[in-house]
């Protein structure tokens, strides 16, 4: 199996700018308002969380990566459709179960539940999009 490096940096910026959209352009106060407490986030981010997340990030497009990618997978279902269905297969299997769990434990409501979700759906199924598209791409840069 080739490892295109570029796909994986790719990805790993992906949770960045989907938190981005949903966080600091007005989506959180619109959506969340003061359900459960929810408070404004602070403009100032630790380097610890970026540092933090970056890791997540890379953990995330590594299994991604050998969830869209099995042994022979090549031509036909390199595509960013096919990557996209892979990473919303895992946001339905792995991440909602998480959150619902979570969610009951803390008492949260199905609002604000099922926006975490959708958070991660879009986030996983744009990583495993990203890269099931480029994982075959030619990866000359790197070596």
């Amino acid at each position: 199996m080739d490892l295109n490096l570029i796909s994986v940096l790719i990805s790993v910026l992906i949770p960045f700018m989907v938190v981005y959209l949903f966080h600091m352009a007005g989506m959180s106060k619109y959506l969340f308002g003061n359900e459960d407490g929810v408070v404004e986030i602070r403009k100032t981010t630790g380097i610890r969380n970026v540092l933090l997340t970056i890791f997540a990030g890379l953990f995330l497009s590594f299994f991604l990566l050998q969830f869209c990618n099995e042994i022979g997978q090549e031509g036909q279902f390199d595509t960013f459709g096919h990557g996209a269905w892979h990473g919303g297969f895992a946001a339905v299997f792995i991440a909602l179960p998480i959150i619902l769990v979570n969610g009951i434990f803390r008492r949260h409501k199905a609002k604000t539940i099922l926006i975490q979700w959708i958070f991660w759906f879009v986030t996983l199924a744009l990583m495993g999009g990203v890269m099931d598209a480029m994982n075959h791409w030619p990866n000359e840069a790197v070596m």
